[in-house]
C-alpha cells in the first residue's frame, strides 16, 4: 500500500492512510513493510528454512543436505555428511589391533579363536582351549595326581605317592610294608623313627601298621 499524506488531520490508524509517526510497525494496516525476516510470514524465494528459520521454520533433518546435524546424524547413518568413520571398536570391522576381546562389538567379524569366550565346536575343546570350553574335571590317567586320586586309586597319576618299599610275591600272609625286616634297603618306613619304627629300637611295636597295610594294598593295587 502506497503512503498517503493528508494535512491538518491527526494521524489514525486504521483511516486507510499511512501518515505522521504511523509505520509498516506500529499500523500495519496502514502502512505496508517490504518483506522482512522476522514478519512472521516467509516471503518465498527470498526467505526460506536455512536465512530465515524465525519466519520459516527449521529445516528438517536430511541426510545430503550438507550439514551434520548433531545429535541427528553421524559418520554410520549419514556419512556423505559427516564424512567416513575413523576406524575404531564398533565400526563393525575387526581392524588392527583389534580382537573379540578388546572389542566383543566387532566379534563378529572376527575369525574363531581360542579366546573369543566362545567354545567353537570343532575349533576348541576343554583341552585345547579350557578358557573357552572349561577345565576338564580330574580323571585317572590324564597325567595329574589330583582330586580324590591316590595311589591306589590311580597308580597311572599318583605312583609318586606310593611306598618305594617293594612288594613280596609268592607269600599270601606278607601285606604290610612293616612286614620287612628293620632298616629294610629301599624302604623308609622301616628305618628309624620310620612310620614302622618311631622310637628306632627296631622292634616295630610302636609301629603304625595300619598305615603300613594300606600303603602295602595300593602299591599291589
Amino acid at each position: 500500500m502506497s503512503r498517503r499524506l493528508r494535512r491538518g488531520c491527526e494521524a489514525v490508524c486504521g483511516d486507510g492512510m499511512c501518515v505522521g509517526a504511523e509505520d509498516c510497525l506500529a499500523c500495519a494496516s496502514d502502512c505496508e513493510c517490504a518483506p522482512y525476516c522476522g514478519d512472521g510470514t516467509c516471503d518465498m524465494p527470498r526467505e526460506n528454512c536455512f536465512n530465515c528459520a524465525g519466519d520459516c521454520g527449521p529445516c528438517g533433518v536430511a541426510c545430503g543436505d550438507e550439514t551434520c546435524t548433531p545429535g541427528r546424524e553421524d559418520c554410520l547413518s549419514c556419512p556423505v555428511d559427516r564424512g567416513d568413520c575413523p576406524a575404531g571398536c564398533d565400526d563393525g570391522t575387526c581392524g588392527p589391533g583389534e580382537d573379540c576381546m578388546s572389542c566383543p562389538a566387532d566379534r563378529d567379524a572376527c575369525a574363531p579363536a581360542c579366546g573369543d569366550g566362545t567354545c567353537d565346536v570343532g575349533l576348541d575343546d576343554r583341552d585345547s582351549c579350557p578358557q573357552d570350553c572349561g577345565a576338564c574335571p580330574p580323571a585317572c590317567g590324564d597325567g595329574t595326581c589330583n582330586g580324590a586320586e591316590t595311589c591306589g586309586s590311580c597308580k597311572a597319576d599318583c605312583e609318586a605317592l606310593c611306598t618305594p618299599c617293594a612288594c613280596k610275591d609268592g607269600d599270601p600272609n606278607f601285606n604290610n610294608v612293616c612286614h620287612w625286616p628293620p632298616s629294610t634297603p629301599g624302604c623308609p618306613p622301616t628305618a628309624p623313627g620310620g612310620f614302622c619304627d618311631p622310637d628306632g629300637d627296631g622292634s616295630f611295636d610302636d609301629g603304625d601298621w595300619q598305615k603300613g597295610y594300606f600303603e602295602y594294598a595300593d602299591k599291589r593295587s
